[in-house]
């Protein structure tokens, strides 16, 4: 052999280790990126576990117009995450009270969630329907809702007609 060849071999040789070293990097990468999504796709769905409806505390489930509603919310937050919570009033119709971020920590509470009621003119039956949503990771988002037990708006003489 000549030293040409041995020169040439000794080429091949590290271009070779040197295609190995990438393969093998490329194979590691791929094989992190799939873990990764595997573990977001089979991370546990249930972000909030409450008791349903959330209970009426005012007496009699009755709310004096424009008054202040509160509710009983015994919960347990399982992910730190924050949820984007929108509150919405329903009767006949639906009237959106609310839009705000959550931040509480994971854990089980026990809370009396004060609820303004704007002045209405028809006092049927209503509840407040709450829906949360979580972004637990970039593939998934989970939403809850739940509802209030039913309660009842009271004239208090908020609302006065006009005089012809």
């Amino acid at each position: 052999m000549n030293q040409e060849d041995t020169v040439t071999r000794t080429r091949i040789e590290v271009k070779n280790r040197v295609l190995y070293l990438v393969a093998g990097f490329i194979t590691a990468t791929a094989l992190i990126a799939l873990s990764i999504l595997v573990y977001w796709l089979i991370t546990p769905t249930e972000a909030l576990t409450i008791k349903e409806p959330l209970e009426v505390v005012n007496a009699d489930n009755k709310i004096s117009n424009g008054g202040v509603l509160n509710l009983r919310a015994e919960f347990c937050k399982n992910t730190d995450t924050p949820g984007d919570v929108e509150v919405t009033m329903i009767g006949k119709s639906q009237l959106s009270l609310l839009k705000v971020r959550e931040g509480l920590k994971k854990g089980c509470n026990d809370l009396i969630l004060n609820v303004q009621i704007p002045v209405v003119v028809n006092f049927e039956p209503r509840r407040i329907h709450y829906k949360v949503t979580y972004q637990l990771n970039p593939l998934r988002t989970v939403v809850k809702e739940f509802d209030s037990e039913e309660f009842t708006i009271e004239d208090n003489g908020t609302i006065r007609t006009q005089e012809p």
